[in-house]
């Protein structure tokens, strides 16, 4: 027998056949011939694609209220960021950070507060006591099988009116790869109440 090894690559997924044809040589002609022995090999290049969605969502986790929410001072609202596999490969090393520090449009810093996480570490990006950054590994073992989603929730409020806007970004063996933003919007009413008589003195009926 003889054995002939060949190395290959590709750009792009997909589905990758190579034939190997024999052929007969004549001396008498001096031609070659294909003979009835062949072979094909084939193989599948995957890759993933993943992208990164934040928004707010209902107390059942589940129903999206968009892109920014309106409560009033010191009121929880839940935040939801999604990571969405639609490539044909694993996503590996993936990895979430909040970057709320970068991303801030408006509002006081100091007074934004992350509660919770439903996985990952919170951390104080600014040390003035309150958690206000996280980081957390996506999927089991870090990586994120095609066609899943990985679902980060976690719960936020404020103490001050004004409008918080941070970024989740997404990284892939720390590079970014993709990045979207919610803004939680506190607006507290101020109520008050004035009586006064017009006129102020009436004849009796």
């Amino acid at each position: 027998s003889e054995t002939l090894t060949f190395t290959g690559t590709v750009t792009s997924p997909g589905t990758y056949c190579n034939e190997i044809q024999v052929l007969s040589y004549s001396n008498t002609t001096q031609t070659w011939t294909p003979v009835d022995l062949g072979a094909e090999a084939c193989f599948t290049a995957v890759e993933s694609d993943v992208e990164i969605i934040k928004d707010f969502v209902a107390e059942d986790n589940t129903k999206s209220l968009g892109q920014s929410v309106t409560v009033a001072r010191d009121v929880p609202a839940r935040m939801r960021v999604r990571v969405i596999n639609t490539g044909t490969g694993d996503a590996s090393v993936i990895d979430v950070q909040d970057a709320f520090t970068d991303a801030m449009s408006s509002g006081d810093l100091a007074s934004y507060r992350l509660i919770s996480l439903s996985s990952g570490t919170l951390s104080d990006s600014d040390g003035n006591g309150n958690d206000d950054a996280f980081d957390s590994a996506i999927g089991t073992l870090s990586y994120l099988a095609p066609g899943n989603v990985a679902t980060l929730l976690f719960t936020v409020a404020a103490s001050v009116d004004g409008e918080y806007c941070d970024t989740a970004t997404l990284f892939d063996d720390d590079v970014d790869i993709g990045s979207d933003s919610a803004c939680l919007i506190v607006a507290t009413p101020e109520l008050t109440i004035t009586k006064s008589d017009a006129p102020d003195s009436v004849l009796p009926g």
